[in-house]
């Protein structure tokens, strides 16, 4: 499981809540959204006969696909940001501006919370033309990716709050990387074949080769003596 959730410490494994509701059901949703497209397009102009409330099941598929994935996002701390003028500061600076930062994107996402949740109690009387479904549904993802986004922010605002101390504060950031996707005994087999192929794993010191017999054969001399 990839350690990308921050907390007191530098790297904290996530629940396997997050990292599914997150990261794998957008995935999943948007497999889904390309196959119901696709279907319809071919029924549609293969067979004259269009799949019903398709495209209303793709638009529902995306809203969700967006606002979890943006609750990822959040968790990742890779938000589009402009940090010129951060960086270029102290590590205590940074944690200060942080610590700003966070606390205004708390307040925000409590006031769309907020509007969210009153939209939401109305949209339950409200259902979707074609397939009948009510719009609550549809506001539902709103909802949980704005909760799940103040509680990312709220663990950052900490971090940052506990970083004013510290002197090697950094900012936290973790973009996807192709081995979190990998499965741990596939990167353990990967990892044990890089070594039986001749790679070497951190710590290892370099072994010049022979580049040709004669300094074998001296290499071979130079042990027996």
């Amino acid at each position: 499981m990839p350690k990308t959730y921050p907390l007191f410490r530098r790297e904290r494994r996530i629940p396997r809540l997050l990292l599914v509701v997150e990261e794998y059901v957008p995935g999943v949703l948007l497999a889904a959204t390309a196959l119901i497209i696709s279907a319809d397009v071919v029924m549609r102009y293969g067979f004259n006969s269009p799949i019903t409330g398709a495209s209303e099941v793709a638009l529902i598929c995306v809203v969700w696909l967006v606002y979890l994935a943006a609750a990822g996002v959040a968790r990742r701390g890779v938000h589009i940001n402009i940090d010129f003028l951060v960086n270029r500061v102290k590590p205590r600076t940074i944690a200060i501006f942080d610590v700003v930062v966070e606390a205004i994107t708390l307040v925000i996402l409590g006031v769309l919370l907020w509007a969210a949740a009153e939209y939401f109690l109305t949209g339950r009387f409200t259902a979707l033309p074609a397939t009948g479904m009510s719009k609550s549904f549809v506001t539902l993802a709103v909802l949980i990716s704005l909760a799940l986004m103040m509680v990312h922010s709220a663990v950052f605002l900490v971090r940052a709050l506990l970083g004013v101390r510290d002197p090697r504060y950094r900012r936290y950031a973790s973009p996807i990387e192709s081995e979190e996707i990998e499965d741990p005994d596939t990167r353990a087999l990967r990892r044990v074949d890089s070594e039986l192929a001749g790679g070497r794993t951190r710590g290892d010191t370099p072994r010049r080769s022979a580049s040709s017999p004669t300094e074998a054969a001296d290499s071979d001399e130079g042990s027996d003596r």
